[in-house]
């Protein structure tokens, strides 16, 4: 029996680490039995998600308020590396999973202790959005000295896991890290539970329904969406703005700025566990990010859901490889970019896609989950850790 500890700084109640942890770790326990699981994972959120355990899969919620400042910081990976450590010493878990850099720095406090390899799954790359955001580490020395960290931590890592290719290269080939050769990695991208999403489209052309999911930040350009579906609604009557997100006042005001109609739009607030089912009442799925440095080792888990619920994706940003998918799965667009003359070609792609029949509509999205789902599924996703959990544990690399 193998058990491995698998740490995340994002609780398993929020959206995101309801699909992008416990679910991945839940269905791996289904399909190696011979693994056991125990999460342990920051608890914030009130509300509770179903979160079952299992023979093989525990879960160790901490409760600390977590948060940006030095010293809570601090906090948290002071009660995170001692949890971990009394799960190694008294459970003898042989892996440590640690999903981005501060889980990463706690299992590096903890390799220490007790010799236990971990995989570093980067989830992107951290410490270079942290300096994209604040100015004090932007500064030469304290940017360098954050990179020389950064390198510990890689070193010290049996294997990694990234969610793009361009990424795993960067930390293969030196822009990041020069990964040795002999060490396993794998590139899995945020994955999405194909099972829970199905195409269901209505048949017909009353309205198109133009999707907004998410927080409202500057990341994922919540006004650049509101200024196209503006351009997109004066160009086609019939578009109407869906957003799902927790944020509903920031958005609320950001639409009536830009002088939508009440009855244009809808906002709504969900589980993750009912996204699947609005998914359904989308058309097309706005992906318009931005596109620094620290991103390309990002993979947005709405590409994954859109495929696979057949939204077609309006993107732009992020980096070169979701651009790849949008492309090569030929449901959506991907914008060069957010020029009025790209807007313009963009309306008119609508316009040609909704004048197509219901079935050439249908083929052309199942076409595109088909061909994304080796890619993005959950169980794609789950087969390539499982493989890189077992050439970690077989190879023995700890050095």
């Amino acid at each position: 029996m193998i058990n491995i500890i698998i740490i995340s700084n994002i609780d398993i109640n929020t959206p995101l680490g309801h699909s992008q942890v416990y679910e991945v770790t839940k269905k791996c326990s289904q399909i190696e039995k011979n693994y056991k699981f125990h999460i342990v994972y920051i608890a914030k959120q009130k509300i509770k998600v179903i979160t079952n355990e299992s023979d093989n899969l525990r879960l160790k919620a901490i409760k600390t308020k977590y948060s940006g400042k030095f010293g809570a910081v601090i906090s948290y990976l002071k009660l995170m590396t001692y949890c971990v450590y009394l799960l190694i010493k008294y459970r003898g878990h042989k892996i440590l999973h640690a999903r981005s850099y501060l889980p990463a720095i706690i299992a590096l406090l903890s390799s220490f202790f007790v010799k236990t390899p971990y995989v570093f799954d980067t989830r992107g790359f951290w410490f270079d959005e942290r300096a994209e955001q604040n100015r004090f580490l932007q500064k030469k020395r304290v940017y360098n000295l954050l990179k020389k960290f950064e390198k510990s931590l890689f070193s010290r890592a049996q294997a990694f896991v990234c969610l793009t290719e361009l990424g795993s290269n960067m930390i293969i080939k030196g822009t990041i890290f020069n990964w040795p050769e002999d060490k396993p990695y794998a590139t899995i991208p945020t994955c999405a539970n194909y099972e829970n999403f199905t195409i269901n489209k209505k048949n017909t052309s009353d309205q198109i329904t133009f999707g907004y999911i998410g927080s409202v930040n500057s990341f994922y350009k919540t006004e650049e969406c509101i200024k196209i579906f503006k351009q997109i609604r004066d160009e086609i009557p019939n578009a109407h703005l869906l957003c799902v997100t927790q944020d509903r006042d920031k958005i609320l005001r950001l639409i009536t700025n830009h002088g939508i109609g009440f009855n244009h739009f809808s906002i709504l607030t969900a589980l993750h566990t009912e996204i699947p089912k609005l998914l359904n009442q989308i058309d097309w799925g706005f992906l318009i990010l931005e596109s620094p440095f620290s991103k390309s080792a990002s993979m947005p888990t709405k590409l994954a859901e859109f495929l696979a619920s057949g939204v077609r994706p309006i993107h732009y940003g992020c980096n070169s490889e979701v651009s790849y998918w949008v492309r090569k799965t030929k449901s959506g667009i991907s914008l060069q970019d957010l020029t009025k003359n790209s807007i313009d070609r963009l309306i008119e792609t609508i316009k040609s896609m909704q004048s197509l029949s219901y079935h050439e509509r249908f083929c052309t999205l199942n076409r595109a989950r088909d061909i994304s789902f080796d890619h993005f599924s959950l169980d794609s996703g789950c087969q390539k850790y499982i493989a890189l959990w077992k050439k970690t544990v077989q190879e023995n690399l700890w050095t």
